[in-house]
């Protein structure tokens, strides 16, 4: 009798309180995790499709159309040296591998570094081939030695690409010709790029300018010459690769006016990454330039803990509440099941996956991930230290926002917070 009468002056304390409390406001924390940075003000690039971002934060830095599919070509080579650095890892294979090459390997167009039928080279040089000279033979046999054929070895390619966080990505063959069905993006190819060039040994090849191929059993000794432009001169910098501490890049050339490039440059402690799709060979150069440097300058102004990263997990954010002096009585003298069942209860959690594009008409674009479970989210922003609500979404399947309240030359961050909630008999709605 005793435990009843107390549960019900329980609730009638809860009940009595509870019209004369303050209005609960929640607000996000100060250091919310899960935020991705985007820039009314960027530079103009001529490519198809572009992208710079921080390898250890995993901002975002620039984007321009992130996830459309575009043709590789021998940026291509950069998943094929990484496939088999890992079979030299899981001790398949040695640098010192002898690969046979066949009359597949050497019946391939455009750049070659003419391997002849039954000529025998071991891996190591192999990858100095399709890395330095980007010869498609080279690279053709670097498949076939770690699969056996060009299809099987296009399989480990697509399921290592899946692996790394590729949505928009599937590879044919090992080298970047031309085919149906070959594609990349700029967001998968800069995953892809984040993986292999952290192997030192295919950095240490990427940063050779020419180098000798000793004679085979069939062939004399090559020469080999770097393709990448930023170790030769450009106007009046005799050393770009030095001017921006280039760690690894590659190159992809069509013709003319179908390239691509993708460097790696170090800056302060933090790593850059640039691609650049469907550019112009005459100005795939000058495009990284210009990433690199906005990358550098935003680096320099903008604190970047909690950033949103590409194909990785974020940490939930923390989200207070903030209530009144009769609302927190109310609550501490309330069972916990009694309270959910009077006030309500929302749980909250970061949206994972968020990235930014900047739109032609300064808008910008927001995606992320979908929570699972969640009847909602919000959409935070902060061009300081403060955080601004931009807008609820009252849909649990929403995946994207365009915020049009944005300046040029503002820097903006942003994190969104998936919501669910449960209704109380004194709370009906999520604020």
């Amino acid at each position: 009798m005793t435990k009843v009468i107390r549960i019900i002056s329980t609730v009638a304390l809860s009940v009595a309180v509870v019209f004369a409390m303050s209005a609960a406001v929640f607000a996000s924390s100060e250091a919310v995790a899960g935020t991705a940075t985007t820039y009314a003000a960027r530079p103009s690039v001529g490519a198809g499709g572009a992208i710079a971002y921080c390898g250890e934060t995993g901002q975002i830095l620039y984007g321009k159309n992130i996830n459309k599919r575009l043709d590789p070509y021998s940026t291509t080579k950069i998943m094929t040296a990484y496939v088999v650095m890992k079979y030299i890892d899981e001790g398949k294979l040695t640098l010192d591998t002898e690969v046979t090459a066949t009359k597949a390997d050497v019946n391939l167009v455009e750049t070659r570094i003419y391997l002849q039928v039954g000529e025998k080279m071991k891996v190591r040089y192999l990858l100095k081939g399709a890395l330095i000279e980007s010869g498609n033979d080279a690279a053709a046999a670097l498949g076939e030695a770690v699969a056996g054929d060009r299809a099987s070895f296009a399989k480990i390619m697509n399921k290592e690409a899946a692996r790394l966080g590729c949505t928009n990505t599937h590879f044919v063959n090992a080298n970047g010709i031309k085919a149906a069905d070959h594609y990349t993006t700029v967001h998968d190819m800069a995953l892809i790029a984040r993986a292999a060039f952290k192997y030192r040994y295919i950095q240490k090849i990427c940063q050779t300018r020419t180098c000798s191929i000793p004679a085979t059993n069939i062939y004399c000794g090559r020469y080999l010459r770097l393709t990448n432009p930023f170790f030769y001169k450009h106007g009046k910098v005799k050393k770009p690769y030095k001017v921006y501490n280039i760690v690894a890049g590659k190159t992809g050339t069509w013709d003319d006016w179908d390239s691509s490039l993708v460097e790696m440059s170090s800056y302060n402690g933090k790593t850059i990454y640039t691609v650049v799709l469907r550019d112009p060979v005459a100005k795939r150069y000058s495009d990284s330039v210009k990433l690199i440097k906005y990358a550098r300058a935003q680096l320099d102004t903008l604190n970047t803990i909690g950033a949103a990263t590409m194909g990785t997990s974020l940490a939930e954010p923390t989200v207070s509440q903030s209530y009144g002096f009769f609302e927190r009585l109310g609550r501490i003298l309330t069972p916990k099941k009694l309270e959910i069942s009077l006030f309500g209860e929302t749980r909250y959690t970061a949206a994972r996956g968020l990235t930014t594009q900047n739109l032609a008409d300064k808008a910008v674009e927001l995606r992320w991930q979908k929570v699972q479970g969640a009847d909602g989210y919000r959409v935070y922003r902060t061009t300081g230290s403060s955080w601004e609500l931009v807008t609820r979404i009252k849909s649990g399947s929403a995946s994207a926002y365009r915020d049009s309240d944005v300046k040029a030359g503002k820097s903006y961050r942003y994190t969104v917070i998936g919501y669910d909630y449960r209704d109380g008999m004194l709370k009906k709605y999520e604020n």
